[in-house]
């Protein structure tokens, strides 16, 4: 998680894309100009809870919140949420909420 958002604070949009859970890639690619694009400002960070996620874990799930200036100009916003991570092949991927998933048994 602290990797994915340091990622985003420096715009390395290939890590966010290679830690997200590959049958969801493509999607993800096919947005990266506009990642690429973004002009948030990322703050900082706070891991409110984590549940499961450990060495020995196959899943994982992080609550945090994250501040940011969506754009020059603008207040300060947060962005609160859980997240669901899985282990496969011993990396850990992001399951994003708002693209498809690859059927169980391809995970």
């Amino acid at each position: 998680m602290r990797s994915r958002y340091s990622a985003y604070a420096l715009g390395n949009v290939d890590y966010i894309i290679s830690t997200t859970l590959p049958p969801q890639q493509p999607a993800l690619k096919k947005e990266k100009a506009l990642l690429k694009a973004d002009t948030t400002h990322w703050l900082r960070l706070a891991i409110i809870k984590t549940t499961k996620g450990s060495i020995k874990d196959k899943s994982g799930v992080v609550e945090f919140k994250a501040w940011y200036i969506a754009a020059p100009g603008q207040r300060e916003q947060f962005l609160h949420e859980v997240s669901d991570f899985i282990k496969k092949q011993g990396r850990w991927y992001y399951i994003h909420p708002s693209l498809p998933k690859a059927p169980k048994g391809n995970r």
